[in-house]
C-alpha cells in the first residue's frame, strides 16, 4: 500500500505544464486515508488503526494511543485544530473524535450519539472542529476542550464531507438525500438539491 501525493508545484513543473507524481511507501496493508497539512509543517493522515505523520521528504511515523486500551479503529479524516493539534474522526466501532498532539499523544472523545459514524471534518470559523455523522444524519462540533454538540439533519441525510464557505457558514454533502447542506455556527441549517441520484 502506498500513499500517493502530488509533488509540490515546482517552477519546472509550472513552466512545462506537466505534473510530477511521487509515491511514498507506507508499511503494511494499512489503508491510508484522509490527509491534511498539520500545524507542524508536516502532513498527517489516517490508517486502519493509527494516525500518522509524514515529513515533506517522505519519512513516516505512525502513532497509536498507549493510554487507551482499545486503540483506534478506522480513523478516516484529519484536520489541524485551532489548538495546534491534529483532529481525526474515528468512524469504526469506537465512534470517537481523536485529538493528537504533534508529538503523537492521543486524547479520545466519544461522540454523544452511538454508532454515528463520524466522517469528514473541518476547522470552523469559530475555532472548533465541525464533523459529519454519516449514520446518525447529524452535524457535530467539538471544542478544543472536547465538548461535543450535535445538530440533527433530515432523516437519511448521511453527511460525508464538510468545509467552510466564503459566507462563514459550514457547507456539507448530504449523500443520502442528494443535497448540499449549509449550517451556521449557531446550528441553523438549510439544504439545496444537488440533482437526482447525485449522492454528493
Amino acid at each position: 500500500m502506498r500513499l500517493i501525493l502530488p509533488a509540490l508545484l515546482t517552477l519546472s513543473a509550472c513552466a512545462s505544464g506537466a505534473v510530477s507524481i511521487t509515491e511514498f511507501p507506507v508499511a503494511g496493508s494499512t489503508y491510508p486515508d484522509g490527509i491534511s497539512a498539520g500545524p507542524d509543517g508536516n502532513l498527517w493522515f489516517t490508517q486502519a488503526a493509527a494516525v500518522s505523520r509524514m515529513t515533506p521528504s517522505g519519512s513516516v511515523t505512525s502513532f497509536t494511543p498507549t493510554t487507551v486500551p482499545s486503540g483506534v479503529n478506522r480513523p478516516v479524516a484529519t484536520h489541524r485544530g485551532s489548538d495546534g493539534n491534529i483532529w481525526a474522526s474515528e468512524r469504526g466501532t469506537l465512534n470517537r473524535m481523536v485529538k493528537v498532539t504533534p508529538s503523537g499523544s492521543f486524547t479520545e472523545y466519544p461522540v454523544t450519539t452511538t454508532a454515528s459514524d463520524p466522517y469528514g471534518l473541518t476547522l470552523g470559523p469559530d475555532n472548533n472542529i465541525w464533523f459529519c455523522e454519516r449514520a446518525a444524519s447529524k452535524i457535530g462540533v467539538i471544542t478544543p476542550a472536547g465538548t461535543i454538540t450535535e445538530y440533527a439533519l433530515p432523516t437519511g441525510a448521511a453527511p460525508v464531507s464538510i468545509t467552510v464557505g466564503p459566507d462563514g457558514a459550514l457547507w456539507f454533502t448530504e449523500s443520502g438525500l442528494h443535497k448540499i447542506g449549509r449550517i451556521t455556527t449557531t446550528g441553523a441549517s438549510t439544504d439545496f438539491p444537488a440533482g437526482a441520484s447525485s449522492s454528493p
